[in-house]
């Protein structure tokens, strides 16, 4: 039994022992890896990051310079476009508005030549009436000034019938409005007078 327990005793320790050995190996063995690991790592970020900024740079400068000229590229051809379609539309109105003036000069030359004629004609007719037409004519025009006094006397009669009846129903509705609010004010004073009975 004291050998046995001499013998585990030693075992037990020289397993703490190599164990202990084992642990510190691993552990700088680990800490070489992780440093080993995030050199390579910062090395790749580093080489990234400069190639990125590099290709950016070579990408902005002949992307920025292609946009811009194809962008002037595409505003001188707008541009003269514009130019062309805006003249040829200059002629093409022009054109269409000196006919317009042209033809309307015309048909107003033709119209007031025409109401020039009419007013002689009515000036020569009125002028060569006889007096008996002349008598027909003022009999006709107080015929019709006589029916335009009828007609506007009673429309008067008419809109003063109208407003006398409107005004009648107002006064009924606001009679009415009265009785009701009576009648409303009185009823509380009724129903008092019943429970003094009771």
């Amino acid at each position: 039994m004291s050998d046995m327990r001499a013998d585990v005793s030693g075992m037990l320790s020289g397993f703490d022992n190599a164990h202990q050995e084992m642990a510190a190996k691993t552990k700088g063995a680990l800490g070489k890896f992780v440093s080993h690991i995030e050199s390579e790592v910062s090395d790749m970020l580093g080489g990234f990051h400069r190639t990125h900024a590099e290709m950016a740079t070579k990408t902005r400068k002949k992307s920025n310079a292609k946009f811009v000229s194809d962008m002037a590229g595409g505003v001188a051809r707008m541009l003269n476009g514009f130019r062309s379609s805006r003249s040829a539309m200059s002629k093409s109105t022009k054109a269409e508005r000196k006919q317009f003036t042209s033809n309307l000069k015309t048909e107003v030359a033709g119209l007031r030549q025409e109401v020039s004629s009419d007013l002689a004609g009515a000036r020569d007719a009125w002028s060569g009436l006889s007096p008996k037409g002349r008598k027909a004519k003022d009999e006709a025009e107080r015929r019709a000034k006589q029916q335009a006094e009828l007609r506007a006397r009673a429309d008067a009669e008419l809109r003063a019938r109208e407003e006398a009846e409107r005004k009648a129903m107002v006064h009924a509705e606001f009679r009415a409005k009265e009785e009701a609010e009576r009648e409303k004010q009185e009823q509380p004073s009724g129903l008092a007078k019943k429970k003094e009975k009771k």
